[in-house]
């Protein structure tokens, strides 16, 4: 629980968050919409990204069960702020993905 910050899931949530941005930076405006390496790249990081959240999911739910305290606390802010940093580059990624998809229906 928060009394307890789950390090090894806030780290994945770190490392698959930079993995997104990564494909971003490499895919924006560098390479094909349609391009299908594009497609897996984007479809690999929001894998990553879905499975990273997974168990930040589970300490979110445990919040109202754990010590109220200041450490607690903190390592609740910490946990949140991992999760949203994974649901701007969820949304980040299906835009990019809509956009390919776009192309494809119009081609």
């Amino acid at each position: 629980m928060p009394a307890q910050l789950p390090t090894e899931a806030v780290d994945e949530a770190h490392a698959s968050v930079a993995f997104a941005q990564l494909v971003r930076k490499r895919h924006a405006r560098r390479s094909a919409t349609v391009s299908e390496q594009r497609a897996r790249d984007i479809d690999l990081a929001l894998e990553r990204l879905r499975l990273a959240m997974r168990p930040l999911k589970s300490a979110i739910g445990g919040f109202m069960y754990g010590p109220q305290t200041q450490v607690a606390e903190e390592n609740r802010q910490t946990i949140r702020e991992a999760s949203h940093a994974i649901q701007r580059e969820r949304r980040k990624l299906w835009k990019m993905q809509k956009a390919t998809r776009r192309k494809d229906k119009a081609a």
